[in-house]
């Protein structure tokens, strides 16, 4: 079944959708004679997304598809959205464990006397996946797992700008590699590919930081709603504090609070907003807002009830 160019199978609730471009590096290796090979890290790719995916189903989420790219693969999950950094990082974790269970499983057959091509194959792949996949960079796992722990101790938003750099500084030394390695006449085309697609992810997560640090404050904010008890951190701050500097102070676990003393008509007065307007006013507003902007969105949703409350009609009993 073709969707939007690309192939997509399903398997349950899961839809399996392979990029065109794998397609066409399927192609180029057969041509090359390495079909075979192709397929096998395709197969262990697709393997090691099932077990992110089989993590996912575990803990309560809903895994929706796996997306085969030339480089590797990526898992959309359902309910990501209001889940904690521990989940996440379970989640991530499960790929690389698989990998190099894979990878060990392997060894043993090959130190067992089973010397088969496919053996070393198996465990050469499984072994550069898990690898590969912990690099301390976003959007790989190791870079997932590394924000999950370090959202604890310095706030989601602080672990997230932290491995936006460390990322930068590893795709800046694989470029450097793949230079040198140029220079000298020697180009890896299999560096050139990771070098890529971790510059385009970068740019990718840099667009999206966002929307993460929205799904931890919405998990948060659920927890809240269910009826759990979360311990609450007070700040007081002034008009023209930027609200992206107050979310970097969020931590998982406990819920912020933000004071700021205005003068409205001469009378001082304090207004308290948590995380979730400051989020919801970054939104809106863009990054640039200020808590003055948390203010006056506060204002204006008064207004506008005010505005409902006036217009619904007055209820009258229907008489005999």
């Amino acid at each position: 079944m073709g969707v939007n160019t690309m192939i997509a199978l399903r398997c349950g609730s899961i839809r399996l959708v392979v990029h065109p471009l794998t397609i066409a590096t399927m192609i180029v290796l057969a041509l090359i004679g390495r079909f075979w090979e192709g397929l096998l890290i395709l197969i262990l790719v697709a393997a090691h997304e099932g077990a992110h995916a089989l993590a996912a189903v575990l803990l309560g989420l809903r895994p929706r598809e796996i997306r085969l790219i030339p480089v590797g693969g990526m898992l959309r999950v359902e309910g990501l959205t209001g889940a904690g950094p521990a989940v996440e990082a379970l989640v991530a974790a499960a790929g690389p464990a698989f990998s190099l269970l894979t990878a060990l499983i392997t060894l043993a057959a090959y130190r067992s006397g089973c010397h088969t091509k496919i053996v070393i194959d198996i465990f050469k792949y499984s072994a550069m996946l898990c690898l590969f996949n912990l690099l301390p960079a976003l959007p790989m796992d190791g870079g997932r797992i590394l924000r999950a722990l370090l959202s604890y101790l310095i706030g989601f938003a602080s672990a997230t700008k932290l491995l936006k750099l460390t990322g930068l500084a590893l795709i800046g030394g694989m470029t450097g590699a793949v230079s040198f390695l140029f220079f000298y006449g020697h180009p890896n085309l299999t560096l050139i590919f990771v070098t890529a697609y971790l510059l385009s992810a970068w740019h990718r997560e840099k667009e999206f930081a966002i929307y993460d640090l929205y799904r931890e404050i919405a998990h948060k904010s659920n927890a809240l709603k269910s009826g759990k008890v979360l311990p609450v951190r007070e700040y007081i701050i002034l008009p023209d504090t930027r609200v992206l500097d107050l979310l970097g102070l969020c931590r998982p676990g406990a819920w912020c609070c933000f004071r700021v003393e205005v003068n409205a008509a001469g009378a001082a007065r304090e207004i308290c907003f948590g995380e979730d307007a400051a989020m919801n006013t970054i939104i809106d507003c863009g990054s640039l807002a200020t808590a003055a902007d948390v203010l006056r969105q506060f204002g204006n949703r008064r207004r506008r009830s005010a505005t409902v409350r006036r217009q619904q009609p007055a209820f009258c009993q229907a008489q005999d």
